[in-house]
């Protein structure tokens, strides 16, 4: 049987050595993120009044961590780098081919480059988010498909990758 949201926060405190509220929300966020592959909405009310906290604190921790999610993650997650070295390299067609090729919803003002937002495939079965650096500026363009790094990526490369994931 799967352990509910309550029962995930309750392990994680028990285990908790103590320290700074702020460290044990963090566990918590990491431990449900962990179980679930995102923080259910339902466990904010529940965080926060474990830890003594307001919502809108709890909710803001969410917010502030990129890696954190209000929602099922995309069977594959496709990261773009957005750096300048990876835009001079033309990074540009590669994030074309996979907002016009992946099922992405391409009008206007759907899907932008914002390092802050996460896209979704029609079919939910790609994500798309932009990064600023990988740190791989010499082999740019940089794409990061899930969890992998390809570096010098180009539209036939990302064909090759793409049809291997199907």
């Amino acid at each position: 049987m799967e352990p509910t949201v309550e029962q995930i926060i309750s392990a994680i405190e028990e285990d908790y050595n103590g320290g700074a509220d702020v460290g044990l929300l963090l566990k918590i966020l990491h431990g449900l993120n962990d179980k679930f592959g995102y923080i259910p909405q339902k466990s904010i009310s529940l965080i926060a009044e474990r830890l003594n906290m307001s919502n809108a604190e709890v909710y803001g921790f969410i917010t502030f961590y990129k890696d954190f999610k209000f929602s099922l993650p995309a069977k594959h997650t496709i990261k773009v780098c957005l750096s300048e070295s990876c835009h001079a390299l033309g990074v540009k067609e590669t994030t074309d081919y996979i907002k016009k090729n992946l099922g992405f919803d391409l009008r206007a003002n759907s899907v932008k480059n914002d390092a802050d937002a996460v896209y979704y495939s029609n079919d939910g079965k790609y994500s798309l988010e932009y990064i600023y650096c990988f740190g791989n500026c010499g082999a740019g363009p940089t794409v990061m498909i899930d969890d992998k790094i390809y570096g010098k990526m180009n539209i036939e490369n990302l064909k090759n990758i793409i049809k291997a994931l199907e």
